[in-house]
């Protein structure tokens, strides 16, 4: 499903986005670095992008936060038909209780499952006849 956010992200945030913050004022030769910086999460970050404004990256943040609800709402909608697929798969699984059974074939150890190391090894010797 990442890849389905990823290439939904890169295409609202170039139809969404960046019309946006071109619109407020920022110079078409910064808008790479824009994403970048929002991308980083660090508000120093902000701060190295040429002619950008308070104004800029609160406008910004708001398309931003649009482009990923959009790319959300898609990965929602896909995880949706791989869940009814499953659903409609186990629908035709076939029952199979008759075939379990609580009889255990064979014990691992003395007292239950035995580690390994010397404990397995002491517990052969003492089922060995």
């Amino acid at each position: 499903m990442s890849s389905v956010l990823s290439n939904k992200l890169a295409s609202h945030v170039a139809h969404d986005v960046v019309p946006a913050i071109v619109e407020a004022g920022l110079p078409d030769s910064s808008v790479q670095q824009f994403v970048t910086a929002f991308n980083s999460g660090s508000a120093s970050a902000f701060l190295q992008v040429p002619g950008i404004t308070n104004n800029i990256i609160a406008i910004g943040t708001a398309a931003m936060k649009q482009a990923y609800s959009k790319s959300f709402s898609v990965v929602f909608l896909a995880s949706i038909s791989f869940g009814a697929c499953a659903i409609i798969s186990a629908c035709f699984v076939p029952n199979v209780d008759d075939k379990l059974s609580g009889e255990v074939v064979r014990r691992l150890g003395a007292h239950g499952l035995v580690a390994f190391g010397a404990k397995a090894k002491r517990a052969e010797a003492k089922e060995s006849p």
